[in-house]
C-alpha cells in the first residue's frame, strides 16, 4: 500500500484510522486596532502607530512648557510693574530672616531684631522664645525655603558692607522680587495642571484669571506672606497626584503635603484632603507618601520645641483664646459676599463655580479628587468664619488666597460647557476681576482699612458692609501710590548747594552772610572750631599742594550747621546753639577758609591738634569788630596801630 509523500506543510497524512489526536491550538490574541487605553498606567496610550503618537504627544508637551514659561515671565513683569511692595507686620520676619541665615547662620531673630522691629518697641510679629531668644510669630518654613534666592543679595552686602540702611534697601527689593517669582511660578505650573483637563485656550484664560484676577496679584506677589509659598505648594501637589504614580512622585507628593501644613497651620485641612486622595493614588507606594510628609513635619516640630518650647511655635506663645469666637453665619457671608472682603466680589468669575463643580462630579476619573477638595474648601471657609473675617489690614479676602488653586482647578468643565453668551459673561467677569486687582496693585495704601476698623461695639462689622468703604472704591480717592522701590534702588543724590533762606541776614544764605562779616568774626569762628581729639592720619597739617581728603563739602557742613557762624550783634539770629556739634564722619578741622583771611603759614598748620574751644560770645564779636574798624581807619591815615589792635592780631595769628 503506497503512502502519500510529505509536503513539508505539516505532519504526514496517514490513514484516518492510524493518525494520532492533536492538542488544540492556543487562542490567538485579538489585534489592537485604533486607540485603546493601556492597562496599568493611566493616561498611557497604545496603538498601531505608537511611535507617531508618542512623537505628537512630546511635541504638545513642549508647546505647553513654552507657553507656561512665557506666562510665568509675563506675570513676573506685571507683578513688578508697580515698583513697590505691599507688606505688613506679617511679612517682616520673612523679609529679614534669610539675611540672618546667610550672615549669622541663625534662624533666630536676635542678630536682626532691631531692623525687624521697624521702630516699634513691642511688635506683635516678634515673640520671646526659650533662652531669651527672639523668634518670629509665624513659621520659619517660608524664610528658610527662600533663603537660597537671597545668596546674591548677601554677597552684595558682604562686598559693600552690612550697614543698616543698605540692608533695609536690599531686603525690601529682595522681598518683592522673591514674592513675585513665587507667584509667577504658581501661574506657570497652574497652566500645566489645567492642560490635563482643558483645551489650551480655556487653560490660558483660567490661568490669567488666577494670576491677575485674584489676590494672587495683590497679596502673594507683593510681599512674603505665607500665601506666596502656599499657592505654589498646593499647585505642585495637585500636579503630582493628577499624573502617573512613581516612587519619586509619591515621595515628593508627601513632602509637599507636609510643607503645606507646616507653612500655614490652617492649610492642614487642604493638605489632609490632598493626602487622603493621594493614599489611593499611590497604592502600594503609600509608605513613601507617608515618609515624605513626616520629614518636614518632624523638622518643623523639632524647631518649635527648641525655639518656643511648644509644638505650635510662635502661635503657642501668643495664643488668643477669643480668636475663634465670632458668628459663623456672619463670617461665611462676610468672606464670600461683603464689598470689602468678599471672595465673589473681588473675583466675580468664581460665580460660575457651582456649574463647574456639578459637571466635575460627572467625570469618574476626577470625582474622588473633586469631592475631597470641595470638602476641604468648605471646612476652611467655616474655620475662617469663626474668626474676624475682616482679616486685618490687607487687600480683599487674604485668608482665602490658598483656596484659589483648588477653585480654579474645578472650573474647566463649567467653561467648556458655556455657550456664546456664557463665555462672553465669563470673560467680562474675568476682566472686572483684573481691573479690581489692578487698583489694589497701584493704589492700595491701607487708607480704606481705617473706617473698616474704626467702629466699635455691637455694630462694628457694619462699616465692612458699606460699599463706600470697598477698597477698590475708597483707594481711588487719592493719587496713585509711588514706586518707592525704584527710589530705594537709586543711589543717594549728591548734596545740592544751599539755597537762599529768608532766615539768613538780608535774605542771604549762611555762606553769603559769612562773606559779609568783619574779619575779626571770621577769625573768632576759626579759633572756636572743634579740634581732633587724638593725632592720626587726618591730624597732620595739610600743605597747599596736598589733595584734600574726601568728606562733606564746606558749604554742605555750613548749611547744615549755621551755629558755626559767628554772627555780628546787628545780624544775630534769634536762635543760637550753645555748642557746635558735628555729625559723625564730618571733619570740620579740614574746612578751607578764604585766602584773604588766613595767611600761608596759618593754612599750613590749620589741621594741627589743639584743645577744643567754645564759640565766642556776641560781646567779644562786637568788641573785635570795633577794633578792626579802628585799625582800618588808622591804616588809612598812616598812623601806627594801637597796642590793643596788635594784641588782637597776635591772638588771631595763633
Amino acid at each position: 500500500m503506497s503512502h502519500p509523500r510529505p509536503t513539508g506543510r505539516g505532519p504526514v497524512a496517514g490513514p484516518p484510522e492510524s493518525s494520532p489526536a492533536l492538542p488544540p491550538a492556543p487562542p490567538v490574541p485579538p489585534v489592537r486596532t485604533g486607540l485603546q487605553p493601556a492597562p496599568g498606567r493611566p493616561g498611557e496610550i497604545l496603538a498601531e502607530g505608537a511611535a507617531p503618537a508618542r512623537a505628537g504627544e512630546s511635541a504638545s508637551h513642549r508647546r505647553d512648557l513654552r507657553a507656561s514659561l512665557l506666562l510665568g515671565l509675563l506675570c513676573f513683569l506685571v507683578y513688578n510693574a508697580n515698583l513697590r511692595s505691599i507688606s505688613a507686620g506679617d511679612t517682616y520676619p520673612a523679609r529679614y530672616l534669610p539675611f540672618a541665615i546667610w550672615r549669622y547662620g541663625s534662624v533666630w531673630l536676635d542678630p536682626i531684631a532691631t531692623i525687624t522691629r521697624q521702630g516699634r518697641p513691642s511688635p506683635f510679629w516678634i515673640v520671646p522664645g526659650r533662652g531669651g531668644h527672639s523668634i518670629a510669630l509665624y513659621p520659619v518654613v517660608l524664610p528658610v525655603l527662600v533663603a537660597p534666592l537671597y545668596l546674591p543679595a548677601a554677597a552684595y552686602l558682604h562686598l559693600r558692607g552690612w550697614t543698616q540702611q543698605r540692608l533695609e534697601r536690599t531686603a525690601r527689593i529682595m522681598e518683592k522680587l522673591t514674592a513675585s517669582l513665587l507667584a509667577a511660578a504658581s501661574a506657570a505650573l497652574l497652566y500645566l495642571l489645567l492642560r490635563r483637563r482643558a483645551a489650551p485656550k480655556v487653560a490660558l484664560l483660567l490661568t490669567l484669571a488666577f494670576a491677575l484676577g485674584t489676590t494672587t496679584w495683590v497679596i502673594s506677589s507683593q510681599a512674603l506672606w505665607q500665601h506666596s509659598l502656599a499657592g505654589l505648594l498646593v499647585i505642585g501637589a495637585l500636579l503630582l497626584v493628577t499624573g502617573p504614580c512613581t516612587a519619586r512622585r509619591a515621595l515628593a507628593a508627601g513632602a509637599l503635603c507636609g510643607l503645606i501644613a507646616c507653612n500655614r497651620p490652617p492649610d492642614a485641612i487642604l493638605a489632609a484632603a490632598i493626602g487622603l486622595y493621594a493614599l489611593g493614588w499611590a497604592g502600594r507606594r503609600a509608605p513613601l507618601l507617608a515618609a515624605g510628609a513626616a520629614l518636614p513635619l518632624g523638622l518643623v516640630l523639632a524647631y518649635n520645641l527648641v525655639a518656643a518650647g511648644n509644638l505650635a511655635g510662635g502661635y503657642g506663645i501668643a495664643g488668643n483664646a477669643t480668636f475663634f469666637e465670632h458668628d459663623i453665619l456672619g463670617g461665611v457671608a462676610g468672606h464670600l459676599f461683603s464689598p470689602t472682603r468678599g471672595l465673589l466680589v473681588f473675583s466675580p468669575f468664581l460665580l460660575f463655580l457651582p456649574w463647574g463643580f456639578r459637571r466635575a462630579l460627572r467625570d469618574r476619573g476626577t470625582r474622588g479628587l473633586t469631592l475631597a477638595l470641595g470638602a476641604a474648601v468648605a471646612l476652611q471657609i467655616l474655620l475662617y468664619a469663626k474668626a474676624d473675617w475682616r482679616t486685618g489690614a490687607s487687600w480683599g479676602p487674604r485668608w482665602l488666597t490658598d483656596l484659589l488653586p483648588l477653585l480654579v482647578w474645578m472650573l474647566p468643565p463649567a467653561v467648556a460647557a458655556l455657550g456664546g453668551a456664557g463665555r462672553v459673561a465669563f470673560v467680562a467677569a474675568t476682566g472686572a476681576a483684573i481691573a479690581i486687582q489692578a487698583i489694589g496693585a497701584f493704589w492700595y495704601t491701607s487708607a480704606s482699612d481705617v473706617p473698616i476698623f474704626a467702629a466699635r461695639g455691637a455694630n462694628r462689622m457694619r462699616a465692612a458692609w458699606d460699599l463706600r468703604n470697598a477698597p477698590f472704591v475708597a483707594e481711588l480717592r487719592h493719587a496713585r501710590a509711588p514706586g518707592e522701590l525704584a527710589l530705594a534702588a537709586a543711589p543717594p543724590p549728591a548734596p545740592s548747594p544751599p539755597a537762599r533762606s529768608s532766615s539768613s541776614p538780608a535774605g542771604r544764605s549762611p555762606i553769603t552772610a559769612r562773606r559779609c562779616m568783619p574779619r575779626s568774626c571770621w577769625t573768632a569762628t576759626w579759633r572756636a572750631r572743634p579740634r581732633p581729639s587724638s593725632r592720626g592720619p587726618m591730624s597732620r597739617p595739610l600743605s597747599p599742594n596736598r589733595a584734600r581728603p574726601a568728606g562733606p563739602s564746606s558749604s554742605a557742613r555750613q548749611a547744615s550747621h549755621p551755629a558755626s557762624i559767628c554772627w555780628p550783634p546787628s545780624r544775630k539770629p534769634t536762635t543760637t546753639a550753645s555748642a557746635i556739634s558735628w555729625p559723625s564722619g564730618a571733619s570740620p578741622s579740614w574746612r578751607r577758609q578764604p585766602a584773604a583771611v588766613l595767611s600761608s603759614a596759618r593754612r599750613r598748620r590749620r589741621g594741627g591738634p589743639g584743645p577744643a574751644r567754645t564759640a565766642p560770645s556776641p560781646t567779644a564779636c562786637a568788641t573785635r569788630s570795633r577794633l578792626s574798624a579802628s585799625a582800618s581807619r588808622r591804616r588809612a591815615i598812616g598812623s601806627p596801630p594801637t597796642p590793643a589792635a596788635r594784641a588782637s592780631r597776635r591772638r588771631g595769628a595763633r
